[in-house]
Protein backbone atom coordinates (compact mmCIF):
# COMPACT_ATOMS: atom_id res chain seq x y z
CA UNK A 1 0.00 0.00 0.00
CA UNK A 2 1.16 3.37 -1.03
CA UNK A 3 1.83 6.08 1.55
CA UNK A 4 -0.67 9.15 0.90
CA UNK A 5 1.08 12.15 -0.98
CA UNK A 6 2.23 15.40 1.69
CA UNK A 7 0.95 18.68 -0.16
CA UNK A 8 2.42 22.51 0.96
CA UNK A 9 -0.70 24.24 0.38
CA UNK A 10 -0.25 27.72 -0.77
CA UNK A 11 -1.01 30.27 2.08
CA UNK A 12 -4.16 32.24 1.68
CA UNK A 13 -4.06 35.61 -0.37
CA UNK A 14 -4.52 38.22 2.27
CA UNK A 15 -7.65 39.96 1.80
CA UNK A 16 -8.56 43.66 3.06
CA UNK A 17 -10.97 44.67 5.86
CA UNK A 18 -14.30 42.74 4.60
CA UNK A 19 -15.91 46.34 4.81
CA UNK A 20 -13.31 47.90 2.31
CA UNK A 21 -14.22 44.71 -0.31
CA UNK A 22 -16.68 46.07 -3.12
CA UNK A 23 -18.54 44.46 -5.68
CA UNK A 24 -16.19 44.80 -8.38
CA UNK A 25 -13.58 42.73 -6.09
CA UNK A 26 -15.79 39.73 -6.27
CA UNK A 27 -16.57 39.67 -9.46
CA UNK A 28 -12.90 39.96 -10.56
CA UNK A 29 -12.38 36.71 -7.75
CA UNK A 30 -15.40 35.02 -9.62
CA UNK A 31 -13.99 36.07 -13.16
CA UNK A 32 -10.42 34.99 -12.64
CA UNK A 33 -11.89 31.74 -10.90
CA UNK A 34 -13.85 31.03 -14.03
CA UNK A 35 -10.75 31.76 -16.63
CA UNK A 36 -8.59 29.52 -14.82
CA UNK A 37 -10.39 26.23 -13.49
CA UNK A 38 -8.82 23.86 -15.03
CA UNK A 39 -9.52 21.24 -12.25
CA UNK A 40 -11.12 19.10 -14.55
CA UNK A 41 -8.59 19.19 -17.66
CA UNK A 42 -6.09 17.92 -14.36
CA UNK A 43 -8.44 15.06 -13.24
CA UNK A 44 -8.48 14.23 -16.99
CA UNK A 45 -5.21 13.89 -17.83
CA UNK A 46 -4.15 12.34 -14.61
CA UNK A 47 -6.41 9.20 -15.65
CA UNK A 48 -5.48 8.87 -19.06
CA UNK A 49 -1.61 9.43 -18.23
CA UNK A 50 -1.80 6.90 -15.58
CA UNK A 51 -3.68 4.38 -17.89
CA UNK A 52 -0.70 4.50 -20.38
CA UNK A 53 2.20 4.54 -18.14
CA UNK A 54 3.32 1.41 -16.97
CA UNK A 55 3.70 2.74 -13.47
CA UNK A 56 0.13 3.67 -13.09
CA UNK A 57 -0.97 6.70 -10.67
CA UNK A 58 2.89 6.65 -10.00
CA UNK A 59 4.24 7.96 -13.29
CA UNK A 60 6.24 11.34 -12.74
CA UNK A 61 3.69 13.25 -14.29
CA UNK A 62 0.58 12.07 -12.47
CA UNK A 63 2.04 12.90 -9.22
CA UNK A 64 2.79 16.37 -10.84
CA UNK A 65 -0.53 16.17 -11.57
CA UNK A 66 -1.81 15.31 -8.34
CA UNK A 67 -0.05 18.27 -6.88
CA UNK A 68 -1.69 21.04 -9.46
CA UNK A 69 -4.95 19.24 -8.35
CA UNK A 70 -4.29 19.72 -4.68
CA UNK A 71 -3.89 23.69 -5.85
CA UNK A 72 -6.70 23.78 -8.01
CA UNK A 73 -9.59 22.37 -5.34
CA UNK A 74 -7.61 25.32 -2.71
CA UNK A 75 -8.44 28.00 -5.44
CA UNK A 76 -11.88 29.25 -3.68
CA UNK A 77 -9.70 29.29 -0.33
CA UNK A 78 -6.27 29.98 -0.50
CA UNK A 79 -6.69 31.96 -4.59
CA UNK A 80 -4.27 30.48 -5.76
CA UNK A 81 -4.84 29.33 -9.34
CA UNK A 82 -3.07 26.94 -11.49
CA UNK A 83 -2.86 29.16 -14.46
CA UNK A 84 -0.82 27.05 -16.80
CA UNK A 85 -0.16 23.51 -17.29
CA UNK A 86 3.25 22.51 -18.83
CA UNK A 87 2.33 20.84 -22.16
CA UNK A 88 3.65 17.01 -21.23
CA UNK A 89 1.57 16.81 -18.45
CA UNK A 90 -1.85 16.96 -20.87
CA UNK A 91 -2.79 13.93 -22.36
CA UNK A 92 -3.20 13.82 -26.18
CA UNK A 93 -4.46 9.71 -26.27
CA UNK A 94 -6.97 8.87 -24.45
CA UNK A 95 -8.23 5.41 -23.13
CA UNK A 96 -11.87 3.92 -24.51
CA UNK A 97 -13.18 4.06 -21.04
CA UNK A 98 -13.54 7.70 -20.89
CA UNK A 99 -15.62 8.00 -24.16
CA UNK A 100 -13.87 11.18 -25.61
CA UNK A 101 -15.45 10.85 -28.77
CA UNK A 102 -15.14 14.45 -29.95
CA UNK A 103 -11.38 13.35 -29.79
CA UNK A 104 -9.46 11.46 -32.58
CA UNK A 105 -6.54 9.44 -30.46
CA UNK A 106 -8.98 7.41 -28.59
CA UNK A 107 -7.28 3.51 -27.76
CA UNK A 108 -8.45 0.39 -26.03
CA UNK A 109 -7.36 0.53 -23.08
CA UNK A 110 -5.51 -2.68 -21.30
CA UNK A 111 -6.34 -1.65 -17.73
CA UNK A 112 -8.92 -3.39 -15.51
CA UNK A 113 -10.70 -0.30 -15.91
CA UNK A 114 -10.53 -1.02 -19.52
CA UNK A 115 -11.66 -4.40 -19.47
CA UNK A 116 -14.93 -3.66 -16.80
CA UNK A 117 -15.52 -0.79 -19.42
CA UNK A 118 -15.88 -3.11 -22.27
CA UNK A 119 -17.57 -6.48 -20.33
CA UNK A 120 -20.19 -4.20 -19.05
CA UNK A 121 -20.91 -2.36 -22.86
CA UNK A 122 -20.72 -6.05 -23.95
CA UNK A 123 -23.58 -6.94 -21.64
CA UNK A 124 -26.01 -3.63 -21.92
CA UNK A 125 -25.47 -4.29 -25.46
CA UNK A 126 -26.72 -7.89 -25.48
CA UNK A 127 -29.88 -6.62 -23.14
CA UNK A 128 -30.97 -3.58 -25.71
CA UNK A 129 -30.70 -6.32 -28.21
CA UNK A 130 -33.10 -8.94 -25.91
CA UNK A 131 -35.19 -5.70 -25.16
CA UNK A 132 -34.66 -5.95 -21.25
CA UNK A 133 -32.92 -2.58 -20.82
CA UNK A 134 -35.17 0.73 -21.48
CA UNK A 135 -35.32 4.16 -20.73
CA UNK A 136 -37.89 4.04 -18.26
CA UNK A 137 -36.02 3.87 -14.28
CA UNK A 138 -34.70 0.81 -13.56
CA UNK A 139 -34.48 -1.40 -10.55
CA UNK A 140 -32.25 -4.02 -9.76
CA UNK A 141 -33.16 -7.42 -10.05
CA UNK A 142 -34.33 -8.83 -6.50
CA UNK A 143 -33.09 -12.55 -7.19
CA UNK A 144 -30.07 -12.00 -6.26
CA UNK A 145 -27.32 -13.96 -4.04
CA UNK A 146 -26.01 -12.93 -1.24
CA UNK A 147 -22.29 -13.94 -0.53
CA UNK A 148 -22.12 -15.72 2.91
CA UNK A 149 -19.01 -15.69 3.28
CA UNK A 150 -19.81 -11.80 4.23
CA UNK A 151 -22.01 -13.29 7.40
CA UNK A 152 -19.82 -12.55 10.37
CA UNK A 153 -19.90 -13.44 13.90
CA UNK A 154 -22.67 -12.46 15.93
CA UNK A 155 -24.38 -9.90 13.46
CA UNK A 156 -27.37 -10.24 14.30
CA UNK A 157 -26.77 -7.87 17.55
CA UNK A 158 -26.24 -5.04 15.22
CA UNK A 159 -29.23 -5.42 13.07
CA UNK A 160 -31.39 -2.55 14.62
CA UNK A 161 -28.18 -0.05 14.45
CA UNK A 162 -27.46 -1.38 10.82
CA UNK A 163 -31.21 -0.85 9.88
CA UNK A 164 -31.51 2.66 11.16
CA UNK A 165 -28.37 3.48 9.01
CA UNK A 166 -29.68 1.74 5.85
CA UNK A 167 -32.91 3.21 6.31
CA UNK A 168 -31.69 6.75 6.72
CA UNK A 169 -28.92 6.06 3.73
CA UNK A 170 -31.93 5.24 1.25
CA UNK A 171 -34.11 7.90 1.82
CA UNK A 172 -30.92 9.97 1.46
CA UNK A 173 -29.94 8.55 -2.06
CA UNK A 174 -33.72 8.50 -3.19
CA UNK A 175 -33.46 12.25 -2.75
CA UNK A 176 -30.45 12.40 -4.71
CA UNK A 177 -31.76 10.86 -7.46
CA UNK A 178 -34.65 12.56 -7.22
CA UNK A 179 -33.34 15.56 -7.73
CA UNK A 180 -30.53 15.47 -10.42
CA UNK A 181 -33.44 13.15 -12.65
CA UNK A 182 -30.68 10.23 -12.47
CA UNK A 183 -32.18 6.95 -13.45
CA UNK A 184 -30.69 4.32 -10.71
CA UNK A 185 -28.13 4.15 -7.93
CA UNK A 186 -25.30 2.73 -10.32
CA UNK A 187 -25.42 5.89 -12.50
CA UNK A 188 -24.86 8.03 -9.16
CA UNK A 189 -21.46 5.95 -8.70
CA UNK A 190 -20.16 5.90 -12.33
CA UNK A 191 -21.11 9.24 -13.31
CA UNK A 192 -22.68 8.56 -16.48
CA UNK A 193 -25.87 9.99 -16.56
CA UNK A 194 -27.85 8.68 -19.49
CA UNK A 195 -30.73 11.21 -19.63
CA UNK A 196 -28.24 13.50 -18.89
CA UNK A 197 -25.96 12.93 -21.81
CA UNK A 198 -28.71 13.38 -24.23
CA UNK A 199 -29.37 16.65 -23.58
CA UNK A 200 -25.91 18.09 -23.23
CA UNK A 201 -25.58 16.93 -27.05
CA UNK A 202 -28.63 19.22 -27.67
CA UNK A 203 -26.68 21.99 -25.88
CA UNK A 204 -29.23 21.88 -22.51
CA UNK A 205 -27.13 20.33 -20.12
CA UNK A 206 -23.45 20.61 -18.66
CA UNK A 207 -22.74 16.92 -17.79
CA UNK A 208 -19.39 17.48 -16.00
CA UNK A 209 -21.15 20.16 -13.43
CA UNK A 210 -23.66 17.79 -12.56
CA UNK A 211 -21.09 15.57 -12.27
CA UNK A 212 -19.26 17.19 -9.72
CA UNK A 213 -22.20 18.11 -7.73
CA UNK A 214 -23.13 14.80 -7.60
CA UNK A 215 -20.25 13.67 -6.37
CA UNK A 216 -19.96 16.13 -3.62
CA UNK A 217 -23.10 15.30 -2.54
CA UNK A 218 -21.57 11.12 -2.32
CA UNK A 219 -18.93 12.58 -0.70
CA UNK A 220 -20.68 14.05 2.27
CA UNK A 221 -22.76 11.60 2.48
CA UNK A 222 -19.53 8.64 2.80
CA UNK A 223 -18.22 11.14 5.37
CA UNK A 224 -21.46 11.01 7.16
CA UNK A 225 -22.56 7.51 7.40
CA UNK A 226 -18.54 6.59 7.94
CA UNK A 227 -19.11 8.54 11.50
CA UNK A 228 -22.07 6.99 12.04
CA UNK A 229 -20.88 3.33 11.58
CA UNK A 230 -17.49 3.75 13.16
CA UNK A 231 -18.74 5.99 16.26
CA UNK A 232 -16.55 6.99 18.97
CA UNK A 233 -13.89 5.39 16.62
CA UNK A 234 -14.14 7.57 13.94
CA UNK A 235 -10.90 9.37 14.75
CA UNK A 236 -8.51 6.46 15.31
CA UNK A 237 -6.43 5.46 12.40
CA UNK A 238 -7.00 2.12 11.31
CA UNK A 239 -3.51 0.61 12.51
CA UNK A 240 -4.31 1.61 15.90
CA UNK A 241 -7.22 -0.45 16.37
CA UNK A 242 -7.13 -3.15 18.85
CA UNK A 243 -8.39 -6.65 17.91
CA UNK A 244 -11.56 -6.74 19.52
CA UNK A 245 -12.53 -3.21 18.03
CA UNK A 246 -11.77 -4.68 14.41
CA UNK A 247 -13.72 -7.62 15.26
CA UNK A 248 -16.38 -5.22 16.43
CA UNK A 249 -16.63 -3.37 12.78
CA UNK A 250 -16.10 -6.83 10.63
CA UNK A 251 -19.36 -8.00 12.64
CA UNK A 252 -21.15 -4.31 12.33
CA UNK A 253 -20.18 -4.40 8.53
CA UNK A 254 -21.70 -7.66 7.91
CA UNK A 255 -24.69 -6.34 9.36
CA UNK A 256 -25.33 -3.48 7.20
CA UNK A 257 -24.22 -5.61 3.97
CA UNK A 258 -27.38 -7.81 4.89
CA UNK A 259 -29.41 -5.58 6.12
CA UNK A 260 -28.77 -3.55 2.30
CA UNK A 261 -29.20 -7.11 0.37
CA UNK A 262 -31.86 -8.97 1.77
CA UNK A 263 -35.91 -8.14 0.31
CA UNK A 264 -38.95 -10.17 0.50
CA UNK A 265 -38.17 -12.21 -2.46
CA UNK A 266 -35.16 -14.10 -0.25
CA UNK A 267 -37.88 -15.23 2.57
CA UNK A 268 -38.29 -18.28 -0.11
CA UNK A 269 -34.93 -19.45 -0.08
CA UNK A 270 -34.22 -22.09 2.88
CA UNK A 271 -30.81 -21.58 3.46
CA UNK A 272 -31.94 -17.69 3.92
CA UNK A 273 -34.55 -18.74 6.66
CA UNK A 274 -32.08 -20.57 8.41
CA UNK A 275 -29.75 -17.88 8.71
CA UNK A 276 -31.58 -14.87 8.43
CA UNK A 277 -34.79 -15.25 10.25
CA UNK A 278 -34.18 -12.50 12.41
CA UNK A 279 -33.99 -10.60 9.60
CA UNK A 280 -37.58 -11.46 8.14
CA UNK A 281 -39.22 -11.43 11.49
CA UNK A 282 -38.04 -7.42 12.36
CA UNK A 283 -41.39 -5.45 12.12
CA UNK A 284 -39.38 -2.34 10.89
CA UNK A 285 -37.69 -4.19 7.97
CA UNK A 286 -40.76 -5.75 6.74
CA UNK A 287 -42.76 -2.51 6.90
CA UNK A 288 -40.00 -0.56 4.66
CA UNK A 289 -40.10 -3.43 2.34
CA UNK A 290 -43.79 -3.69 1.68
CA UNK A 291 -43.84 -0.26 0.99
CA UNK A 292 -42.10 -1.12 -2.40
CA UNK A 293 -39.58 1.68 -1.77
CA UNK A 294 -36.41 1.44 -4.68
CA UNK A 295 -33.57 -0.72 -3.28
CA UNK A 296 -30.16 0.89 -3.03
CA UNK A 297 -27.37 -1.33 -2.06
CA UNK A 298 -24.12 1.10 -2.10
CA UNK A 299 -24.16 1.56 1.62
CA UNK A 300 -21.78 -1.60 2.44
CA UNK A 301 -19.15 -0.22 -0.48
CA UNK A 302 -19.59 2.92 0.16
CA UNK A 303 -18.93 2.81 4.00
CA UNK A 304 -17.50 -0.50 5.37
CA UNK A 305 -16.03 -2.19 1.83
CA UNK A 306 -12.76 -2.53 3.45
CA UNK A 307 -14.12 -4.61 6.73
CA UNK A 308 -15.96 -6.80 3.80
CA UNK A 309 -12.79 -7.33 1.82
CA UNK A 310 -10.91 -8.28 5.59
CA UNK A 311 -14.03 -10.96 6.39
CA UNK A 312 -13.56 -12.15 2.51
CA UNK A 313 -9.95 -12.51 2.61
CA UNK A 314 -10.16 -14.13 6.33
CA UNK A 315 -12.27 -16.85 4.83
CA UNK A 316 -10.36 -17.17 1.48
CA UNK A 317 -7.54 -18.35 3.57
CA UNK A 318 -9.42 -20.42 5.79
CA UNK A 319 -10.25 -22.15 2.85
CA UNK A 320 -7.24 -22.48 1.32
CA UNK A 321 -5.90 -23.65 4.76
CA UNK A 322 -8.23 -26.22 5.21
CA UNK A 323 -7.41 -27.33 1.54
CA UNK A 324 -4.05 -27.74 1.89
CA UNK A 325 -5.09 -29.68 4.86
CA UNK A 326 -7.26 -31.95 2.90
CA UNK A 327 -4.66 -32.56 0.54
CA UNK A 328 -2.13 -33.85 2.80
CA UNK A 329 -4.74 -36.37 4.47
CA UNK A 330 -5.21 -37.45 0.62
CA UNK A 331 -1.71 -37.66 -0.06
CA UNK A 332 -0.94 -39.86 3.15
CA UNK A 333 -3.77 -41.72 2.47
CA UNK A 334 -2.60 -42.49 -1.01
CA UNK A 335 0.95 -43.45 0.48
CA UNK A 336 -0.56 -45.54 2.79
CA UNK A 337 -2.60 -47.53 0.02
CA UNK A 338 0.48 -47.74 -2.04
CA UNK A 339 2.30 -49.49 0.97
CA UNK A 340 -0.46 -51.99 0.82
CA UNK A 341 0.03 -52.84 -2.39
CA UNK A 342 3.97 -53.26 -2.02
CA UNK A 343 3.68 -55.28 1.16
CA UNK A 344 0.74 -57.65 -0.69
CA UNK A 345 3.22 -57.40 -3.67
CA UNK A 346 5.69 -58.52 -1.74
CA UNK A 347 3.54 -61.20 0.38
CA UNK A 348 2.79 -62.68 -3.07
CA UNK A 349 6.46 -62.91 -4.45
CA UNK A 350 7.43 -64.92 -1.29
CA UNK A 351 4.21 -67.43 -1.39
CA UNK A 352 5.39 -67.84 -5.45
CA UNK A 353 9.09 -68.27 -3.98
CA UNK A 354 8.71 -71.06 -1.80
CA UNK A 355 6.29 -72.43 -3.55
CA UNK A 356 8.91 -72.68 -6.16
CA UNK A 357 11.52 -73.93 -3.36
CA UNK A 358 9.07 -76.67 -2.09
CA UNK A 359 8.24 -78.41 -5.92
CA UNK A 360 12.06 -78.00 -6.44
CA UNK A 361 13.06 -80.39 -3.11
CA UNK A 362 10.21 -83.02 -4.47
CA UNK A 363 12.04 -83.21 -7.66
CA UNK A 364 15.46 -83.39 -6.30
CA UNK A 365 14.00 -86.63 -4.37
CA UNK A 366 12.51 -88.24 -6.50
CA UNK A 367 16.38 -88.16 -8.29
Amino acid sequence: MAEPLSYEAHKPTEFMDSKEIKLQHMLDFFIRYMNFDNLGKIANSHLALADQSVKLAFDERCLRLSELHSDAVDFVKTGYCVEKIETNLLAKEWPDFMEKKDYLLIYESRTILGELYREVKNIIKGKKEKGEISNEKTELDKDYKLDMDLVYGHWDEFLEEAYEMYDSFQIEMQGLMNLFNIRNEFEVYSGNFSKFTKEERKGKVNVEILQKRVLDNIAMMKQKYLAKFKKDLYEKDIKDLSKAERELLKTKASAVYIISYLNLTHIKNEEYQKVFRKVFEYKKWINSEEKGVERVIGLPWMVVSEWLIEIKQGQVKRETKKGKENGNEEKKDEEEIETIHVEEAENDEDEEYMEQEKINKEKGKKK
